[in-house]
């Protein structure tokens, strides 16, 4: 299922915190850092080959999982 980005989902600049277990919006899928304890969005984008990093507002969509994906278009 794809959903579409909304204002909120802001892109992360490299210096910011990332805590473990939480929800971002990397390269337009949904994900859960599950290797870093604590660090910054440098760190997570090195460790798992990213190009971008967003906030999610995972209340924002209702019903989501891991792995689904992002649009910027409505299809």
């Amino acid at each position: 299922m794809k959903h579409l980005l909304l204002s909120s989902e802001t892109v992360l600049l490299d210096n910011y915190p990332v805590y473990y277990n939480y929800v971002y919006i990397a390269d337009m899928k949904i994900i859960r850092n599950t290797v870093l304890v604590e660090g910054t969005v440098g760190e997570l984008k090195n460790l798992l080959g990213l190009e971008e990093v967003r906030r999610c507002d995972i209340f924002g969509h209702g019903e989501m999982k891991i792995g689904d994906e992002f649009t910027t278009n409505i299809e």
